[in-house]
Formats: structure tokens, C-alpha cells, sequence
């Protein structure tokens, strides 16, 4: 063991990484892979990819890491070296303890097989004894609530079936390091919330969490260091904040109408203040919570205080939900109706949000531009501004959200907005 990785397990690092670099090869054509292997003059059909660049860094036994960056920054390949997956081109890797692993939809399990065969196998490949196995295997059929389906083929489950198998096994292994990616993004907000739960109680044992995602609302409420990637290379390596604040930074500069989630910070211009925020006609919870049903419409109202005119505004807003999931979200840039100058003092504005969705939390993210200029300056971010708990009112949507799915039969449209008049009717004794 050289040096440096002595004094890195010293140090009780869980994960050591030493000028990690992955280059990935690419060639125009198929054949051209074989034509390079025969060239006698060593010609190069190929051209070369780097998607790490000289990545070094230790976590802490202990420590809750968030990675982010942007598609193509290197996230899933380090994520792929970490776990075994694929090989580095140079640099060292090295972990200390037991690894789980949720790695995209399914990576690793086989597709011919049922549940139950790949959980047995995922056990097993992870050293699980055949005295253990049949509780283990208990233990993840009931944490992932797939009873019905355990038996059936694998490539008959959903996303979110095949999501609810890797995170229970991953967890059933009591690993010392869990590291998660985007894959639990998907699936119902039922089986997000609770495994948020789980990965809190793992945090609070005093584990290991090394935690990829593009909801910096969940990096900010799961993590307490931020590891922020750019074209392969480590950009920022702090604490949570820090590191969201300077992603934002850089991710605004460049796409500064593209309103997103985040956590409880609000970057920006400091001096823009948020004097007042409420959810209108709604039972309030607790303090930035309100409750409303499904069907209902959330009117969000917010009174800022600005010292400075906003010359041409722009109105943002992003509503994600479970763990960080974007659920929706509408910006007010038009050119062809731009919204009138802001002057310097107290205004409020509402936005207004049908809530056509699942039962669950809902997160409301508002955010301000002035693009009076060819570069748009983020006046403010408020991430988290409120959060809505929809109930349930019977109605029958799949997925997230319904964005207004017709089915017609002869002379009858069956809709949801068709079944919530049918039910205000109803309420009115005028149907």
C-alpha cells in the first residue's frame, strides 16, 4: 500500500481517490475498431473522450457526500468506478468498508429472471451465507412491497418496481458506504418518502452516503458535503451550501432561464427580500406547509421587497415532489409580452397551480429574473418557498401528473376536468 493510501485509511477515509482518469474511445464506423487492430502503420481509427480528468478526493467514514453537475460532467462514470463496474484508465480507487449500490434501472440484475431469482443473486455475489439468505430475501420482498410480483420476470416490472428492488437490496446488505444515484427519481411518492426515511436512519448510524443528483433540494436536506463535477474534473469540493451556491452560480451564467429545485438558500441579490409568502385558501399545516386536494388549485401568494428596479422581470417556478423529482414548472419569459418594469420597493404576485397530480408533498421553488440584457441576471432563487400536501380525492391519475388526457366515446368525454365538474355539479344539485 503506497504512502498516500496509508495515511488516507489513517485518516479513516471510507473512499480515497487518486487522480482518477477514464477515457472512453469512440469509432465513426464498426469495422473501423477491427481495421485499427490490423494496421500494421499502428494508424488510430479512434477518437478519445476523457470523461474524468485527474479526479482526486477522500470521504470520511461518516460523511454524507452530494455529487452534482451537469449531464456529461463525469458523475456516472466515477459512480461506475467507485462500484467495480468499469475500470480506470489511471489513478487509484480505493473503499473501506461493505458497498451498496443503486446504479441507474436495474444495472446488474438480469432481465430473464424473476425478482426473486436476481434479489438471491445480488445476496449471494455480496457474501450472504445460506443460513442468512432466507431472511435477508424476507427482508427485501417486504421492504420493496413487491409481493404479488417477486416471482414474476424481471423484464415485466416497471421503472419504478425495478427501483423499489435495487434500493431494498442495497439496503438489506447493511453496507458501511451506500452509494445512490438518479434512480430513485423515479417511481410513486409513497416508495420516495420512505426511502428518504431509510437513508436518513443510515446517515444517523453514522454511515457512509455517496449520493448522485440533480435535485439540489435533496442534496441539501440528505447531505452535509457537496463534490461538484465539471467536464471531468473536480470544480468544488466543500460544504453543501458552498458547493450548491457555486453550481447555481455556474449553471445560471449559462442557462439562466432554466428555473430548478434546490435547497433552503436563496442565491441572488441578497438585498431582494421575500417579505411574506402563503398558500391562499389553504389549511396551514405548519410553518411554510399547507394542505389542499387533489384537484384543488394552490394560489401561492408572494410580496418581495426590492431596492433596485427589476427593469424587465421574468417569473419562474418548479414544483418537484418525493425525492427531488421535477414535477412540472412554467417560466413567465415571452418575448411578444414581456412583463411590465418592477420599481424600486414593495410588489406581490401569485402563481397559480392546478393540482392535477398523485397524493404526496409537493415542493414549490419561485425564482426572479431581469433579462433586459443578453446575459439574464438571477435577481433571486427562493428554493422550498412552500410545501403543499395534496390528499386524496379519488381520482384516477397515473404517473405524477395529468396534463389534461381526454378519452372520448360516443357522445361522452371522460377527463379528469370532465369528472371534477361532474363533481362540483353534483355539489350544486345541478347535476
Amino acid at each position: 500500500m503506497s504512502s498516500e493510501r496509508q495515511r488516507a485509511a489513517r485518516d479513516d477515509a471510507a473512499i480515497h481517490v487518486s487522480e482518477l482518469t477514464k477515457e472512453f474511445r469512440f469509432y465513426e464506423r464498426a469495422s473501423d475498431r477491427l481495421r485499427e487492430m490490423l494496421a500494421f502503420n499502428r494508424r488510430r481509427y479512434h477518437t478519445i473522450k476523457r470523461a474524468l480528468d485527474g479526479v482526486s478526493f477522500s470521504v470520511r467514514h461518516g460523511e454524507s457526500v452530494g455529487v452534482m453537475g451537469r449531464n456529461g460532467a463525469g458523475k456516472t462514470t466515477l459512480l461506475s468506478i467507485l462500484t467495480g463496474t468499469m475500470a480506470p484508465t489511471s489513478g487509484t480507487v480505493d473503499v473501506y468498508g461493505r458497498v451498496g449500490a443503486i446504479l441507474g434501472l436495474g444495472i446488474g440484475f438480469m432481465p430473464q429472471f424473476s425478482g426473486r431469482e436476481n434479489l438471491r443473486n445480488g445476496l449471494i455475489a455480496m457474501g450472504v451465507g445460506p443460513r442468512e439468505l432466507a431472511r435477508r430475501e424476507a427482508q427485501v420482498v417486504e421492504f420493496s412491497e413487491l409481493e404479488e410480483a417477486i416471482d414474476d420476470p424481471l423484464r415485466t416490472y416497471s421503472t419504478g418496481m425495478t427501483v423499489r428492488l435495487g434500493f431494498s437490496l442495497a439496503i438489506a446488505l447493511e453496507p458501511d458506504i451506500l452509494i445512490v444515484d438518479e434512480a430513485l427519481a423515479v417511481g410513486d411518492a409513497a416508495f420516495q418518502l420512505k426511502c428518504q426515511q431509510e437513508i436518513r436512519r443510515f446517515i444517523e448510524a453514522g454511515k457512509t452516503l455517496f449520493f448522485v443528483s440533480h435535485s439540489t433540494g435533496l442534496l441539501e436536506a440528505t447531505c452535509d458535503r457537496g463534490l461538484f463535477l465539471e467536464q471531468g474534473r473536480v470544480a468544488f469540493d466543500g460544504a453543501i451550501k458552498d458547493a450548491l451556491r457555486e453550481y447555481r452560480l455556474r449553471y445560471f451564467a449559462g442557462e439562466a432561464l432554466v428555473a430548478h429545485d434546490g435547497a433552503d438558500t436563496a442565491p441572488g441579490d441578497p438585498d431582494v427580500v421575500l417579505v411574506h409568502a402563503e398558500v391562499r385558501g389553504a389549511a396551514h399545516v405548519k410553518e411554510n406547509v399547507f394542505e389542499l386536494h387533489q384537484g384543488e388549485r394552490a394560489q401561492l401568494r408572494m410580496r418581495v421587497q426590492t431596492p433596485t428596479p427589476i427593469e424587465r422581470p421574468a417569473i419562474g417556478l418548479v414544483v418537484h415532489s418525493g425525492f427531488g423529482k421535477e414535477v412540472c414548472g412554467y417560466s413567465s419569459v415571452n418575448p411578444n409580452a414581456p412583463m411590465p418594469r418592477i420599481a424600486p420597493g414593495e410588489f406581490s404576485f401569485d402563481v397559480r397551480v392546478p393540482l392535477n397530480v398523485q397524493p404526496g408533498t409537493y415542493m414549490f421553488s419561485v425564482s426572479i429574473y431581469d433579462v433586459a440584457t443578453a446575459m439574464p441576471r438571477l435577481v433571486r432563487l427562493w428554493d422550498n418557498v412552500c410545501a403543499i400536501r395534496v390528499r386524496s380525492a379519488g381520482y384516477a391519475i397515473r404517473g405524477m401528473v395529468d396534463p389534461g388526457i381526454e378519452i372520448e366515446y360516443g357522445s361522452t368525454v371522460y377527463s379528469l376536468r370532465a369528472e371534477q365538474e361532474r363533481r362540483l355539479g353534483m355539489a350544486l344539485g345541478t347535476d
